[in-house]
């Protein structure tokens, strides 16, 4: 009965280790696996299609667009305005940003709504609409491209802190979870 019951504990103490450590380290690789997200301050913009689809500009830090033309390929001569619909869910406070090869777009200070009680590195993504209209066109001849994102993060030091913050959290109640189990399971002897 002794053996059984050692064998017992010592199955139920690995079980709980590798949950902690799944638990400590799984978001973090899963945090970082997206590979169209660019820490950047600019997004650049050929016929339609905005590049990185997902920036992730810091809160406070500064983002604009411009357009992308190379020479030897066909020169995107229009302008596209930036369009994030809802005022009350707009990063970038003040004018519509709008860029074309004859208007450079001033960057523009972002400002995320709640940011500063945000959980985690984020603090939310804010999806826009490109509008575009051919050069020297009317505004009502305006017509939307693709969805891409801003995401808005903590500055570098607090966004890190936050993260690991809320990921140690995490694994700690689990853990607790797990030894109570454990304790439980052996307190009935």
């Amino acid at each position: 009965m002794e053996g059984g019951q050692t064998l017992k504990c010592r199955i139920t103490l690995s079980m709980l280790l590798l949950g902690a450590v799944l638990v400590i380290v799984v978001p973090g690789i899963l945090a970082n696996s997206n590979k169209t997200v660019a820490s950047r301050d600019s997004v650049e913009i050929y016929f339609c299609t905005a590049t990185p689809d997902t920036v992730e500009v810091p809160q406070g830090g500064n983002l604009h667009w411009v357009i992308r033309n190379k020479a030897g390929e066909d020169q995107d001569q229009d302008e596209y305005t930036v369009d994030f619909g809802n005022d009350t869910n707009n990063p970038i406070p003040g004018a519509q940003p709008v860029a074309s090869t004859q208007l450079d777009d001033k960057p523009h200070r972002v400002n995320a709504p709640k940011c500063a009680w945000s959980p985690g590195r984020s603090c939310g993504d804010f999806r826009y609409t490109l509008l575009h209209r051919k050069r020297n066109a009317p505004l009502s001849t305006r017509t939307p491209c693709t969805d891409p994102i801003v995401r808005v993060v903590h500055p570098i030091l607090i966004g890190l802190l936050l993260q690991n913050l809320a990921i140690s959290l995490t694994g700690l109640i689990v853990f607790i979870l797990l030894a109570y189990v454990v304790y439980r399971t052996f307190a009935r002897k």
